[in-house]
């Protein structure tokens, strides 16, 4: 399996012989539902471990700053990416060193603990959406 396809959509279906044909848009629909479930575990774990209770202003938190996409600079195929934004503050960056650690802070692992955790949820909630597409396609809608 390679890191474009962490969560094994590729790998379902070749194990599923190859025969089903899905769109980009039915594989964006697939790899979003499970990129949700990561989403929503991201965001708990984040306001559990990094949270303080204080006020943000202008900028987002931390834990509500997770979004759903397309890498930048990626080909359009169907695979959706989870991460913290850069937009208004450069969580992505914060994340990495709460997570890995600085040489002045501890690391704590929670994003890597995090996706090891959910990604059984997460490929379930996969499963359960390409059942109802192939669903839809074997009723011919």
């Amino acid at each position: 399996m390679n890191n474009d396809d962490f969560l094994g959509l590729d790998a379902m279906l070749e194990a599923a012989g190859g025969i089903i044909n899905l769109t980009i848009e039915e594989r964006e629909q697939v790899n979003n539902a499970g990129a949700e479930v990561l989403q929503q575990a991201m965001s708990d774990v984040t306001k559990d471990k990094h949270y303080r209770d204080r006020k943000t202003g202008k900028v987002k938190h931390l834990a509500d700053s997770i979004e759903i996409g397309t890498l930048e600079g990626s080909i359009v195929d169907g695979s959706r990416a989870i991460g913290y934004s850069t937009k208004d503050a450069n969580h992505a960056r914060i994340a990495r060193f709460l997570n890995d650690g600085t040489k002045f802070i501890q690391g704590d692992n929670y994003i890597d603990q995090t996706i090891e955790q959910n990604a059984g949820a997460a490929q379930d909630k996969q499963i359960d959406e390409l059942t109802k597409i192939l669903g839809h396609k074997e009723a011919g809608k």
